[in-house]
């Protein structure tokens, strides 16, 4: 037997897929436990710059990946896989190598490395998706490779929206890609009730006559809320006049206390607070200001998007409509949004299945055209502008 695993490194969470024989793919997630080193990336890249603390999270991402893949994918010994695909953000694979990330903290923010070798780990050999730049890494890459949008003949537009937001737009034959910093309230983080795409987690909310209705994935006793949760509650919040387009509780006690999505009998609450709509505003501001930079940048109108590919976790649950009209995602695309989950690892599937496809993947990387949004004042005021739920 020979088998296959994918891995989805990213910054909350870890994404497996093994691919059997037959073709059949298991997958698995878990969070990933560099966590307690930053939930976001510029917090766990600093800590990273000390040896030992890069030491640390470089084996607690792979005795994670090692030990979910024996326990959770019934691999019974490590070296019945032939080959293992990495994919993650730059950030994300320097950890998974140990490789020194300093030059990534500072300008010119340069990484050690875009590409990486192709290693042995404990006898099977690993292959790692090259990264576009230091803040759009090889999950971008593994997710246009994964979506055909490398060798399609349309413009698309690509947004990943998770712990950062990064966006990539093919025209004609060229490639734009730019990182917005989102924060990570596309996964649950810095959301005092979130968490990632996993058990438990709130992915639908309704709000009728004063009531709140949940469902959360594997429906289960809710544990928090995730990203397609989140978006769905802002947008009911809203809808029932529970704030305004501000994003404000019109209500003193909910903005000092927060809205009760979830209560039980024995006092388990989970409210959705103030600062955690200012937290999603923040995150979804930072994205449509960063689309619109970059139709701004290559001269591009909405009317010449042929197809608007939303990737990320939450993106499984996400009801478009309720993100359009909280303005998440611009309404003149709202038509054309295809969900595709988790791109990334997609993308690792197809390469582990295709490994020759490594070296095109790899020039390819190398010609998309990265445009930095930090000194951009048209970005600065679209993002001010975004604000709003509208």
């Amino acid at each position: 037997m020979s088998l296959l695993l994918a891995v989805d490194i990213g910054t909350t969470a870890l994404e497996l897929a093994l691919i059997s024989d037959d073709g059949t793919v298991k997958t698995t997630g878990l969070l990933n436990p560099q966590r307690l080193y930053g939930s976001d990336v510029i917090s766990r890249m600093n800590n990273a710059t000390k040896p030992r603390l890069l030491a640390k999270m470089q084996s607690q991402v792979r005795d994670a990946i090692y030990s979910t893949a024996l326990r959770e994918l019934g691999i019974k010994k490590w070296d019945e896989l032939s080959r293992i695909v990495i994919s993650g953000n730059t950030l994300m694979l320097h950890l998974f190598f140990g490789f020194d990330v300093s030059g990534m903290t500072r300008a010119p923010f340069k990484p050690f490395t875009l590409t990486f070798p192709i290693t042995d780990w404990n006898g099977v050999r690993v292959i790692a998706i090259p990264c576009i730049s230091t803040f759009v890494g090889g999950d971008i890459t593994s997710g246009l490779y994964g979506q055909s949008i490398t060798v399609s003949g349309q413009n698309i537009l690509f947004a990943d929206l998770g712990t950062n937001g990064e966006i990539v737009l093919k025209k004609g034959n060229s490639f734009y890609a730019a990182s917005v910093a989102a924060g990570p309230a596309f996964e649950g983080g810095n959301i005092s009730i979130g968490l990632p795409a996993l058990s438990g987690a709130i992915y639908s909310v309704s709000i009728k006559k004063g009531f709140c209705r949940i469902k959360t994935i594997s429906d289960i006793p809710p544990r928090g809320i995730c990203g397609s949760g989140l978006i769905e509650a802002v947008y009911e919040l809203k809808e029932n006049n529970i704030i305004d387009a501000q994003g404000s509780y019109i209500d003193d006690d909910i903005r000092n206390e927060g809205y009760p999505l979830y209560a039980n009998n024995i006092n388990d609450k989970l409210t959705l607070t103030q600062d955690d709509i200012r937290a999603f505003q923040e995150a979804k501001a930072a994205v449509c200001a960063g689309i619109l930079a970059l139709l701004k940048v290559s001269d591009t109108a909405f009317t010449e998007i042929d197809s608007f590919i939303l990737a990320g976790s939450f993106g499984r649950h996400l009801d478009i409509k309720k993100a359009s009209d909280i303005g998440l995602i611009p309404k003149a695309l709202s038509s054309k949004v295809t969900l595709a989950g988790n791109s990334s690892l997609n993308g690792a599937i197809r390469l582990a299945r295709n490994p020759k496809d490594l070296d095109a993947l790899t020039s390819f990387a190398k010609n998309v055209v990265s445009i930095s949004l930090a000194d951009s004042d048209y970005f600065k005021e679209a993002y001010i502008t975004s604000l709003p739920l509208a």
